[in-house]
């Protein structure tokens, strides 16, 4: 059992083996280097339902590369894309790729300047 996950660059090696079901945390998690700088989340909590609160998750950061260089893409529990923030866009409103509400679950964030990133997770409830 168990999955092995590596990232984009080859650099470094999770391995995971689940004997039973249960509760896991996933955290954050940064490589170093400097293109991605002030970064912060308006929240970990998503519940997009119109009332004005926590409806976005708006990423905030400071970078030396322009938009078109940096990645936002939000992914579900079992890795799957589920959306990709488009040049410009730090703004996530709980939609797929094809506008759709995603489900109420964990889900993962990760924000690529180049080889350095920032990553993490963000909870949303319907």
């Amino acid at each position: 059992g168990g999955e092995k996950i590596t990232d984009d660059y080859g650099n470094k090696t999770i391995q995971v083996k689940i004997d039973s079901l249960g509760d896991y945390c996933i955290g954050a998690w940064a490589s170093s280097g400097g293109k991605i700088a002030n970064f912060s989340i308006s929240g970990s909590l998503l519940t997009p339902n119109g009332d004005g609160r926590n409806d976005a998750i708006i990423f905030s950061f400071d970078s030396s590369l322009s938009d078109d260089r940096i990645e936002i893409k939000i992914y579900d529990s079992l890795g799957r894309l589920i959306k990709t923030l488009k040049e410009g866009q730090r703004s996530w409103f709980g939609l797929d790729e094809d506008g759709a509400k995603v489900k109420s679950g964990l889900y993962i964030y990760k924000v690529q300047a180049e080889k350095d990133y920032i990553a993490g997770k963000v909870v949303v409830t319907r």
